[in-house]
């Protein structure tokens, strides 16, 4: 057992200090069962380079599998992930069992990369359980989950809604660098109502050059909510979000609810077009505002050509016959 012991250790320490040659010792302790050394193994081949070892996924699978199936919990994670992150995602349900397997094995150890992983994964299918892997994490100072814990006591997801709570945790995420906390702290100022607040920390969200801030700071701006309306000032805020990531259909689709409030249907409907040649299913199932009046339009239950004056006339009415529970209606002063 010592001389084992002695030379996994030994091992561990050429991975860093010895030659290539002499990685055989590493070699020898893992084929004993030596966890440890099953785990540097794995590590040793997977990333390219480490004392002129070459990478090689094979080995590394087959050694962290080795201390996964030791009961590792790091490993178990790697393994989990293995496939997804290595091979090109999953290509079976096997891979995909496989992976909650692992990652289930790892979080019910207390390894907290397992359980916000796996939270992610459960928590819209069962809210609580989800939430909970969130808190457990976050309880073990895991950052990535700090902003998670915040939501779900933001919007009562799996908890019982508290402002207060999801604050703190917000706070924590910012302390820990994650600096995404600072939406979440403008996103609790919002429901409280307090818009000065509410800037202030999407204008901290800006300065670290967080693309939602510039987005969320533009539906201030188009909204008039703690500063003075300004459709300008709105555009030029999302289209600075488009630019810093493009691949986000979301921000298109804050621009192109900024034409409709407008009234610009000709842009509106440019960027509609946009959105869908970027992502169907996003125009097809995503119920923000701007998509759900698209597609009404797109299908002829909206009438937009109706008719606008701005001369104010008593006798003029407009009598609307529906067999529909109208919740997105606009108000318009005559028609």
């Amino acid at each position: 057992m010592y001389m084992k012991r002695f030379l996994s250790l030994m091992a561990l320490l050429c991975i860093y200090t010895c030659s290539f040659a002499q990685i055989n010792l590493l070699e020898k302790a893992a084929e004993q069962g030596d966890v440890d050394a099953q785990k540097y193994l794995g590590y040793a081949y997977l990333n390219d380079g480490t004392n002129g070892v070459k990478r090689n996924l094979q080995k590394a699978y087959k050694w962290y599998l080795a201390a996964a199936n030791n009961g590792d919990a790091e490993s178990q994670y790697i393994i989990a992930t293995f496939k997804h992150d290595y091979y090109g995602g999953f290509k079976s349900n096997e891979d995909v069992e496989e992976f909650f397997m692992w990652m289930e094995k790892s979080a019910k150890q207390g390894y907290a990369p397992a359980q916000a992983n796996l939270a992610f994964y459960i928590i819209q299918n069962d809210a609580n359980a989800g939430f909970n892997l969130y808190k457990l994490a976050a309880d073990q100072d895991y950052p990535p989950a700090y902003c998670r814990v915040g939501d779900c006591y933001l919007y009562g997801i799996g908890v019982m809604r508290d402002i207060t709570s999801a604050e703190k945790y917000y706070k924590f995420a910012i302390g820990a660098n994650m600096l995404d906390g600072f939406m979440g702290l403008g996103y609790c100022a919002a429901n409280r109502g307090d818009w000065n607040l509410c800037k202030h920390y999407y204008q901290k969200a800006i300065d670290a050059n967080i693309p939602m801030g510039y987005n969320d700071m533009a539906y201030l701006y188009a909204e008039g909510k703690g500063v003075k309306q300004d459709f300008r000032e709105a555009h030029r805020l999302v289209d600075m979000a488009i630019s810093m990531d493009r691949s986000n259909v979301n921000f298109l689709d804050t621009k192109g609810e900024f034409y409709l409030k407008e009234n610009k249907l000709e842009e509106a409907s440019n960027i509609w077009n946009r959105i869908k040649a970027m992502d169907e299913s996003f125009a097809q199932n995503s119920e923000s505002d701007f998509c759900n009046i698209m597609r009404s339009m797109m299908d002829g239950s909206v009438d937009m050509n109706i008719a606008v004056t701005n001369s104010p006339n008593q006798n003029t009415y407009a009598v609307i016959i529906a067999n529909e529970n109208y919740k997105r209606e606009e108000i318009v002063p005559f028609a």
